[in-house]
């Protein structure tokens, strides 16, 4: 298992969906405690079974497969993890050669107002 970022300090197995399903399973806790949060990449969403997004897609090594990590609408912890979606949707569209920031996110407030 990769080292967690910083930003999914004090979240849990509780509080995600893995492929759209809760993780309760002690099979589905381990795979949850394998993922490759390191190799991980955002999608603000919507999936094509109609999910809005966010969700990362994180491989898990062992397994050579890659799953969508949906976050539970919590709303103690649902700001650090809309904001993390936001900075890496932003950081992957300043690096594209024609950047377009994402409907679904705030813009960045430091622009200038026209």
């Amino acid at each position: 298992m990769s080292e967690r970022p910083a930003w999914l300090e004090g979240l849990t197995h509780k509080d995600w969906m893995l492929d759209g399903y809760p993780i309760r399973s002690e099979r589905a806790i381990e795979r949850f405690n394998q993922l490759d949060w390191s190799q991980a990449w955002i999608d603000m969403g919507p999936s094509i079974a109609g999910n809005l997004g966010p969700y990362w897609h994180v491989p898990l090594p062992e397994e050579e497969t890659v799953h969508r990590l949906y976050p539970r609408v919590l709303l103690t912890k649902w700001l650090p993890v809309i904001r993390q979606a936001c900075e890496e949707a932003a950081a992957k569209a300043a690096r594209s050669s024609s950047p377009e920031f994402p409907d679904n996110c705030l813009q960045n407030t430091t622009q200038e107002k026209t």
